[in-house]
């Protein structure tokens, strides 16, 4: 296996998840679990899994899931083509890798410890349908965000040099940046209204 992708080409479609924190945490868990669904709810698509190859455990564990799973592709946020090495960023914005990556087209950006269900995977067809390339998605009463940041995704295929420059803005974040959420929202404030819809 590849110490950074596990192929060369997934194709264009991504969801794209992070795991971190210790080992078998409720993320890696739940990822287990979506392994399995991505392919049942998004067919054709790839998925990503971003994260520290270094740590402890994990290897044997994200073997075992890409051996038995050819839609799955780990990516080391220790060598990542393109960007490098980020392992010093918040861990959650390496999920944000995605942007700006010239083998992927269309990607969505999720959390490893949410289950997918159909009302999302309805929202983003509709998305698809209507030709935009960023989607930004809220679904409970709770989500007062701008960006919520495992519910947005995008494509490539729109400046893709501003991706890659946007993409780098989001590393420039350290972790007292508050987090993933408040990364984004500053970060990525600035894109095209009008090349967006929010759901």
């Amino acid at each position: 296996m590849n110490a950074h992708y596990t192929s060369a080409f997934f194709g264009p479609q991504v969801v794209s998840y992070v795991v971190y924190e210790k080992f078998r945490s409720a993320y890696y868990r739940g990822l287990e679990k979506l392994v399995y669904e991505v392919p049942k709810f998004y067919p054709g698509w790839s998925m990503r899994v971003y994260l520290n190859w270094a740590q402890d455990n994990l290897r044997d564990w994200a073997c075992a899931l890409a051996c038995n799973n050819s839609h799955l592709d780990i990516c080391d946020a220790q060598n990542l083509p393109g960007i490098g090495n980020v392992i010093e960023s918040f861990p959650r914005i390496w999920r944000f890798s995605v942007m700006g990556d010239p083998l992927v087209n269309r990607y969505i950006v999720r959390d490893s410890d949410a289950p997918l269900i159909q009302r999302e995977v309805d929202a983003v067809n509709e998305w698809i349908s209507l030709g935009k390339c960023f989607h930004i998605m809220r679904d409970h009463v709770g989500h007062k965000a701008r960006m919520m940041a495992g519910m947005w995704g995008g494509c490539n295929s729109w400046q893709p040099s501003k991706n890659k420059e946007t993409r780098a803005n989001l590393y420039l974040s350290t972790h007292e940046d508050n987090g993933d959420q408040h990364i984004l929202t500053v970060r990525f404030s600035r894109v095209n209204k009008q090349r967006h819809l929010i759901i």
